[in-house]
């Protein structure tokens, strides 16, 4: 087929904003999918959707509280000393942090109150 008219592509839109899949939306008004696509896409004036929220957690401080029995976790705090919000941290075994020591932690997405080191 030739060029478009106007009319044929009010048609297409509106056919697709009915909920026509793009391969019957192509049968129908004999124009090739992409083609129909592009149509659309022009002629719909919108702005292209924002690109989704960074979801990855991101890096905190949190300072070295003591060492647990179990060598691959260690309590964390993060605050005041005099008032810690604490929390449990999986660390490499065999692996010593210092109590006090500033670490770089991230929240781990299974199990809240448990960060990794970062």
């Amino acid at each position: 087929m030739g060029k478009i008219t106007e009319e044929e592509e009010l048609k297409i839109v509106a056919l697709r904003e009915a909920g026509m899949s793009w391969a019957k939306l192509a049968a129908e008004s004999g124009y090739a999918r992409s083609t129909c696509q592009a149509v659309v896409k022009r002629m719909s004036g919108k702005p292209p959707p924002p690109p989704p929220p960074d979801l990855t957690p991101k890096p905190v401080e949190a300072r070295v509280l003591k060492a647990y029995p179990n060598p691959r976790l260690i309590g964390i705090y993060f605050g005041e000393r005099s008032d810690p919000e604490m929390a449990k941290c999986v660390v490499r075994p065999n692996f010593n942090y210092r109590p006090n020591s500033i670490i770089r932690v991230i929240e781990c997405e299974y199990e809240p109150g448990l960060y990794r080191i970062a």
